[in-house]
């Protein structure tokens, strides 16, 4: 395997082992395009658990997508993200708690005072269907 593709399926799949493990098995069949085809189901399977998660608050998929945007989003990248795309603002309570869940759910991870999608799968599929 080329050290590109390698490079390619670590940036875009690395997250979850599964996700690798499924792409070197496939890759054996498919080559280069297993990345595609590993990132379009996963992002199938993440969509269920984000329609479930999500339910629970009318913010989590403003929040999911702000940071899915942004990349790394601050605090007050989400807030005005957030505030932008509802065209009124939220109490910082309310984000800072749905921040929080999200967190705890494995979806958002805190890297110092930066919030990140934890998984680029969940990540591609936030981008492609919210």
């Amino acid at each position: 395997m080329n050290e590109r593709v390698i490079g390619r399926a670590v940036e875009e799949l690395d997250g979850v082992v599964g996700w690798l493990v499924y792409f070197g098995r496939l890759y054996l069949e498919k080559g280069a395009d297993a990345i595609d085809e590993v990132k379009e189901m996963g992002a199938k399977l993440v969509k269920r658990e984000l329609e479930e998660a999500l339910s629970r608050s009318p913010y989590y998929a403003h929040i999911m997508r702000a940071v899915a945007t942004l990349g790394r989003a601050r605090w007050r990248n989400v807030v005005d993200y957030v505030t932008a795309q509802l065209g009124r603002k939220v109490t910082n309570a309310t984000i800072a708690r749905d921040l929080r869940n999200l967190v705890k759910m494995g979806f958002i991870e805190k890297v110092n005072d930066e919030y990140r999608v934890a998984d680029p799968i969940v990540r591609y599929a936030v981008l492609k269907w919210l």
